[in-house]
């Protein structure tokens, strides 16, 4: 008797479909998949149940509140959730997809203007460990969305604010203060970024890296020499459209910051200690 020939379903799903195919698909591929039959929809469907990663911004404009739909009745173990330029994504979709995934470590939602301050509510309480969050260009992020934000979340390391005016000085100063693990930081476009902010940088936010202040126009170079003398791990920092970022500025010989655009004339000069 011939021997059956194995097809694609008989292939062990949760060891080989699960770790080694499916993953190399895109979410496009995979929705296609499950439009092919009943078993292949079955299959689609129980994979979303075990995804770790989501990722729409890649198709944001093909993608729609059908798709949402989907993964956020089947998906549940999601640790990353990227949905840049979704300016269709409303909170009445990404709210459940937040509340059934409390292991989200990285959320990406900047450009997406339907949103409001509430679709952050379940990330902000369940996911404990969220280390990522890109609001950028989010203006529904508000001051008591921020003051919510420092409430519960005290160990993101990449956070990028740009553009995000309806946050105050004061709201931002809060969050700098208990933030200490911030690595990547982007306060680009900022009307609230002065010296103060530099300074409480300075202070709380030793394991700095990167720093974005571009169009951030009242900082000078005094904020931007605290910053540079005691956030020690600081490689680089964006100040693109700081006018005043140059005055007076003094960075120690012994730093190798990256200043971007670079300073025209870096001093060679030891900054004095100044106790922040």
């Amino acid at each position: 008797m011939e021997d059956k020939k194995l097809a694609f379903l008989d292939l062990f799903w949760e060891d080989i479909l699960y770790t080694k195919i499916l993953p190399l698909l895109s979410l496009k591929d995979l929705f296609l998949m499950r439009r092919v039959s009943k078993q292949f929809k079955l299959l689609i469907d129980s994979y979303f149940g075990q995804m770790k990663v989501l990722n729409i911004s890649l198709f944001s404009q093909i993608a729609n509140h059908i798709a949402v739909k989907v993964v956020q009745q089947h998906c549940t173990s999601l640790q990353v959730v990227m949905m840049a330029n979704c300016d269709w994504l409303t909170d009445d979709l990404l709210v459940p997809l937040l509340q059934n995934n409390d292991s989200i470590t990285k959320l990406i939602l900047n450009n997406c203007l339907n949103l409001s301050s509430i679709c952050l509510q379940p990330a902000m309480i369940k996911s404990k460990n969220l280390k990522t969050l890109n609001l950028a260009n989010c203006y529904w992020l508000t001051i008591g969305c921020l003051h919510a934000l420092t409430l519960h979340q005290h160990g993101l390391e990449e956070v990028d604010f740009s553009g995000c005016n309806l946050i105050s000085r004061d709201s931002l100063n809060r969050f700098l203060m208990i933030s200490s693990k911030i690595k990547v930081l982007n306060l680009s476009r900022l009307q609230c970024v002065n010296d103060m902010t530099l300074s409480l940088l300075a202070r709380c936010a030793k394991q700095l890296e990167t720093l974005n202040i571009s169009d951030c126009v009242t900082v000078t170079g005094y904020g931007m020499s605290l910053l540079i003398e005691y956030c020690h791990n600081l490689e680089s920092v964006s100040c693109a459209n700081c006018p005043l970022v140059h005055n007076n500025l003094k960075i120690p010989a012994s730093k190798n910051v990256r200043l971007i655009p670079p300073h025209p004339n870096i001093p060679k000069v030891i900054l004095c200690r100044v106790n922040v």
